[in-house]
């Protein structure tokens, strides 16, 4: 018989600090929205979740204390005491909730974890593997997708005496890696805040997990499958919300750049910035952590260009548009008309800024949700934006600085009027 969904709910509760409430449906994909927020109002209710009010970013939800007595009285619940009682630290906690959130947009977008699927990294070792398991990887590796935790990669790394502890203790942010027949992620969360970024760790880090998977029996085995272990890796982060786009573009609290002096420039240097990011990766892509976000993430991982092009057509069609890949973009066409028109499948910061440096203003499909960041990263270079409906948004302006250009935003008190 299946669990309560209000137990369900407690338990997840449990093992991270606090989640904004419009988030929890993301870890539940299997249940009915208004299941999950009819569950949530009666733990409300009953006094076994509490809302927490705070003064920028979403309302936050969290277990209190009479909904941890409650779950430790119902049968077959299940407490991760061992995860709660060691970590008495933020920064710990902090980690707890990044691989979380991102075990929950994976499972969202329809990527298998190493505990759904059966199949941890060890696959990687250099052990050989029996048929049973190297059968099972390669369906999951042909028609889906896996995703690790870091922490899984490191104590099997470890377990092998392939790499010192200066591999295994770097502190890397990532989260965890995502493969498929596509290639390899390096996926990281960022929560509401950019994070701290060395260069030097994550570059160890991971170069020393695509030199253990490359010595791997499988990889050795199977090496035409495994191609892009020889490529520059490409990488995923993942923010708790559209507003973080800007934020990892600029290296920057607020998204802009106009007022930078050298304090910023800095603290910038040290974080997880587009810039720093790129020193490592070949290609980056932004997923917000919300329900537009797993489509995102879908099509970044299970979809090849060819694909997401034969999307772009069909969908096109419905309204007399053609699609075609052009000038390194999906373009929308209409007879008669010569405006650029970009469609925005995935939010790839080389794409972004491939758009921003034209020479010629571009007008953009996007998800509404989504408009307002990406037009503080293309800046002068947006010309309008639209919704999958051909409806027009009407995102802010904003110069290449990342000011608003329209008007005085309320939060950094800054704006320019044309």
């Amino acid at each position: 018989m299946p669990k309560p969904t209000k137990v369900r709910i407690l338990e997840y509760l449990y093992t991270v600090s606090s989640i904004p409430r419009k988030q929890l449906k993301l870890a539940f994909q299997d249940v009915a929205y208004n299941t999950v927020f009819r569950a949530t109002k009666e733990l409300l209710d009953s006094g076994y979740i509490e809302l927490l009010s705070v003064s920028k970013g979403p309302t936050r939800i969290k277990i209190t204390k009479a909904g941890m007595d409650y779950l430790s009285k119902q049968k077959d619940a299940v407490m991760q005491a061992n995860i709660r009682s060691t970590v008495t630290s933020s920064s710990k906690k902090e980690r707890i909730e990044r691989v979380q959130k991102t075990i929950d947009m994976c499972v969202a977008s329809g990527i298998k974890t190493s505990q759904t699927s059966n199949i941890g990294f060890s696959i990687f070792s250099q052990k050989e593997q029996d048929e049973d398991t190297v059968i099972e990887f390669s369906n999951l590796f042909v028609d889906e997708a896996v995703f690790f935790r870091a922490d899984e990669i490191t104590k099997t790394i470890k377990a092998e005496n392939t790499f010192g502890e200066e591999i295994t203790q770097t502190q890397s942010r990532v989260t965890g890696l995502i493969i498929n027949k596509n290639g390899l992620w390096f996926v990281y969360h960022s929560l509401d805040k950019l994070m701290k970024f060395t260069k030097q760790i994550e570059l160890t880090f991971t170069e020393a997990v695509i030199r253990f998977m490359e010595s791997s029996w499988l990889v050795q085995q199977y090496p035409n499958f495994f191609g892009f272990l020889s490529a520059k890796p490409k990488a995923i982060i993942i923010g708790n919300t559209p507003s973080m786009l800007p934020k990892i573009f600029t290296g920057r609290k607020w998204g802009e750049t106009e007022s930078d002096n050298k304090q910023k420039q800095k603290i910038a240097a040290q974080m997880g910035s587009y810039e720093n990011l790129k020193f490592i990766y070949s290609s980056i892509e932004f997923v917000p952590n919300n329900d537009c976000g797993r489509n995102y993430l879908h099509r970044t991982v299970y979809m090849t260009q060819a694909e997401m092009l034969d999307m772009c057509k069909t969908w096109a069609t419905k309204f007399d548009y053609d699609c075609v890949a052009a000038n390194g973009m999906f373009q929308l066409i209409h007879t008669g008309t010569s405006t650029r028109v970009a469609i925005l499948l995935t939010l790839n910061f080389d794409m972004l800024i491939h758009i921003r440096n034209l020479p010629e203003g571009t007008s953009i499909i996007i998800d509404k949700v989504m408009a307002e960041a990406v037009s503080r990263v293309l800046g002068a270079s947006l010309v309008s934006a639209y919704d999958f409906n051909i409806n027009k948004l009407t995102p802010h302006k904003y110069n290449n600085n990342g000011i608003r250009c329209d008007g005085i935003n309320p939060l950094t008190k800054k704006g320019h009027l044309e």
